[in-house]
């Protein structure tokens, strides 16, 4: 039982600070840092631990971009669900659903989806 307190404190005392891990192909994911071992990084990803090799990692940063994560992170026509969450996290709400056209509520931002892509952003 200590065991699993501990474990639930450090990954909510990670998760209170957001990391960056940069890709070599230029994707970025928001998150908060794990650990590594001599292949890979672990990082927190909307509350999963995603594993990413080591040769693919540009760069991580640790705490906040120096401008707003939000500021920096491109979302981009055609993305995926799961792309956007990596750049921007958990949205704030659903605006609206109808069919398979999504809307999405973050800080500052409305991404629409329509078959789970991105179709609009505002």
């Amino acid at each position: 039982m200590i065991k699993y307190l501990a474990a639930l404190f450090v990954v909510l005392l990670a998760s209170a600070y957001a990391d960056t891990l940069t890709l070599r192909n230029g994707t970025t994911v928001t998150g908060s840092w794990m650990g590594m071992d001599a292949r890979q990084i672990s990082f927190l990803v909307n509350d999963q631990i995603r594993t990413y090799p080591k040769a693919d990692v540009s760069k991580v940063t640790f705490g906040p971009e120096p401008n707003s994560i939000e500021s920096t992170a491109k979302v981009e026509l055609g993305m995926t669900k799961d792309q956007v969450a990596a750049i921007l996290g958990k949205p704030d709400g659903m605006l609206a659903e109808a069919g398979t056209k999504q809307i999405y509520s973050y800080k500052n931002l409305k991404v629409t989806f329509v078959n789970g892509k991105v179709m609009d952003v505002q």
